[in-house]
């Protein structure tokens, strides 16, 4: 699934991570260069995080997100 570079910010970017958490089919996820992050708390660092702790995702590409380090520590701390 490739979707970058289409300005996808805030909530639904939470929405995509949560998508990608119960279709397990998405082995390759692309979602560069759109704001995911956009302070909202971290959660689309747990959202995404937990996704990929489900073992399906074989890609994941979140770079240039507008992800601070909180967002990042959540990610991190999810994986």
């Amino acid at each position: 699934m490739k979707i970058g570079w289409n300005k996808i910010q805030g909530y639904a970017g939470i929405k995509i991570a949560e998508a990608i958490k119960v279709n397990t089919k998405i082995t390759i996820f692309d979602g560069a260069f759109n704001s995911f992050g956009n302070k909202k708390n971290g959660e689309f660092g747990l959202k995404i995080g937990e996704a990929a702790n489900l073992g399906h995702l074989r890609h994941l590409d979140i770079s240039y997100n507008s992800l601070d380090a909180n967002e990042c520590k959540i990610f991190a701390e999810t994986i």
